[in-house]
């Protein structure tokens, strides 16, 4: 493949990665996006990268090419190739930009997904609060022992069961009153 079908095949997906890094922020912002409609992240990275590979060595070239006097360019081609520089400049600034929004928008998705997954870690523990208490006297009552005295309570049952209810009362409303709830 020649460096000017290189070339030219790069410039041609800068809007590209430039649409796939927009629509990726784009992604991160609204939730109720498919992840289906935007390119993968590591896939517009690697595009990036090849992007810069690619530019700079043609950058270089043409500035080199723009400065040197020699006889074989005329002063019409060198500012021509000057020009290209300019553009070339214009287009890794792009890239710049381009590989800051991306690393952005890989920020923000991470940091959703954890505080998605914090609430999640709320809710769980909310549950494992309430059910703690719950399993030990369930834990205690289910041994077969004889020694207990609550066993032998003409109320006893009734008892355990208020005293169920009574801890899950009192844990909804301290976890309630804590806004954990």
């Amino acid at each position: 493949m020649s460096s000017a079908s290189t070339f030219a095949s790069c410039v041609g997906r800068s809007d590209h990665v430039q649409h796939d890094s927009g629509a990726l922020r784009r992604l991160c912002l609204c939730p109720g996006v498919a992840v289906d409609h935007v390119a993968d992240p590591g896939t517009v990275g690697a595009d990036l990268l090849h992007f810069r590979k690619v530019l700079l060595p043609a950058r270089a070239t043409l500035a080199d090419l723009s400065t040197r006097r020699t006889q074989v360019i005329s002063e019409v081609t060198q500012r021509f190739l000057g020009n290209m520089v300019g553009s070339l400049d214009h287009l890794l600034q792009d890239m710049l930009v381009d590989r800051d929004i991306l690393s952005d928008s890989l920020n923000l998705y991470m940091s959703m997904v954890g505080h998605r997954t914090n609430k999640v870690m709320k809710k769980l523990t909310v549950v494992s609060v309430v059910f703690l208490p719950l399993t030990f006297l369930v834990g205690v009552y289910g041994m077969n022992f004889e020694i207990l005295p609550e066993l032998k309570w003409r109320y006893g049952y009734g008892y355990f069961w208020a005293l169920v209810a009574l801890t899950v009362v009192g844990l909804v409303a301290l976890l309630r009153r804590s806004r954990l709830l």
